[in-house]
């Protein structure tokens, strides 16, 4: 899924936005007292999406985290924003903000799956506001018009180091939960229809 900013709609504040949102079926984002429209996806992104939760799952199956596709919401502490990432990991108990069980504010690994819509917004804005998560270690960007993604993860001292690969041979290691987390394209665009693009 990726936003749109709803030109209709007012600017609000927080406490607006959740009762608006709330009275609602469609997912919206909120930054800085603009609300964006959670737009549906394609086959490709969600495949992507889908594949991403299951590898994930698998790499993370002996431990005590849960891995999400996009109807988590988090609250990005430091900055006035809600976002529903693509897929979101947390790790024993989720830490709801406010009480609220549908908001977590703990996520460990969040991913993105770049759309034409959101490229720009998924490398600087959200970026931007996902490294401020001090339980975050991996914030990973996949594309969907080739096999390539791009990952920054937090080593020990708190530095954030990135890091490319492309092809679908390919594979990264990933330092994470104490852990090396293996991330193999192969896996992540599994049944990916490339034909598509012809």
């Amino acid at each position: 899924m990726y936003a749109e900013h709803t030109d209709d709609l007012p600017t609000m504040s927080v406490a607006e936005y959740l009762a608006f949102a709330d009275d609602k079926d469609s997912k919206y984002e909120y930054k800085a007292g603009r609300v964006y429209a959670m737009a549906g996806a394609s086959v490709r992104h969600n495949t992507i999406v889908a594949s991403t939760v299951m590898h994930l799952g698998n790499l993370l199956n002996d431990r005590d985290c849960t891995v999400n596709a996009s109807d988590t919401r988090v609250k990005i502490k430091g900055a006035t924003a809600f976002r529903y990432p693509d897929v979101t990991v947390f790790c024993d108990d989720p830490a709801y903000w406010e009480q609220r069980v549908d908001t977590i504010t703990n996520p460990v690994i969040l991913v993105e799956v770049l759309s034409p819509g959101t490229a720009v917004s998924d490398y600087n804005e959200k970026l931007e506001e996902y490294v401020q998560l001090k339980s975050l270690q991996v914030y990973i960007i996949i594309a969907q018009d080739k096999p390539k993604i791009e990952v920054y993860w937090r080593d020990d001292a708190g530095k954030w180091t990135y890091e490319i690969v492309t092809g679908l041979e390919a594979t990264l290691e990933v330092p994470a939960l104490d852990r090396i987390l293996h991330l193999t394209l192969a896996q992540i665009y599994r049944r990916v229809r490339w034909e598509d693009d012809k």
